[in-house]
């Protein structure tokens, strides 16, 4: 190589330079071909929740490494399931415990396509799994599972009937929450919404 006779920039300003040209590279793309694409627009029609009552939720980082990306997480109206009466719908929450809500799950993917209550009569399901390697395979986890809780909860299903519904899960979120429905601390300024539990036993 020649020596530098200080007739050229430094490496620094040529990784500038390099810098520049890549972002007018893409300035031009935006300018050029961008519009090209408005021919193969459509537009966006939510499917109904009763055609696709299952939602399956995975995480991606864009390729990096990361430990969340290996959970799955499924989600689904009790409404839809294939559970044969009203008797294996009880069951079916019994067995699912925590895992059933009264709420549709924020992270559900089913915004705007609950609309006006539709499929919340009996809650939601929520089956979340990372223990497997590949968030296919924790999918499928979560699938057989529900599978498995459905086949359970059609079985037998009125010897469950006068077992009530534990709802401590529900009320330990609300008090996570904070948001009026519970006691934060003793005095004037805290308050709750009154209900049958707050009534005495001996008064009822």
């Amino acid at each position: 190589m020649e020596d530098f006779k200080h007739d050229d920039i430094t490496s620094v300003g040529h990784l500038m330079l390099r810098q520049q040209r890549q972002t007018l590279k893409y300035l031009r793309l935006i300018e050029m071909e961008v519009p090209l694409l408005a021919a193969f627009r459509k537009p966006v029609h939510p499917v109904p929740l009763s055609q696709s009552p299952i939602s399956i939720r995975t995480l991606s980082y864009g390729g990096e490494p990361h430990p969340a990306t290996n959970k799955a997480v499924i989600v689904a109206p009790v409404s839809y399931l294939p559970l044969k009466s009203p008797s294996a719908i009880h069951k079916f929450k019994l067995l699912a415990g925590p895992r059933w809500t009264t709420d549709v799950p924020r992270d559900a993917g089913f915004s705007g396509r609950v609309k006006d209550g539709e499929g919340v009569a009996h809650g939601f399901i929520k089956i979340s799994h990372e223990a497997f390697p590949l968030a296919s395979m924790n999918a499928k986890w979560c699938s057989d599972t529900l599978e498995k809780l459905i086949e359970e909860a059609n079985k037998d299903s009125d010897a469950f009937a006068e077992m009530p519904i534990s709802h401590r899960h529900i009320e330990a979120r609300v008090m996570r929450q904070r948001r009026g429905d519970h006691r934060i601390t003793p005095g004037p300024r805290s308050w709750k919404k009154t209900t049958i539990k707050d009534i005495p036993r001996r008064w009822l």
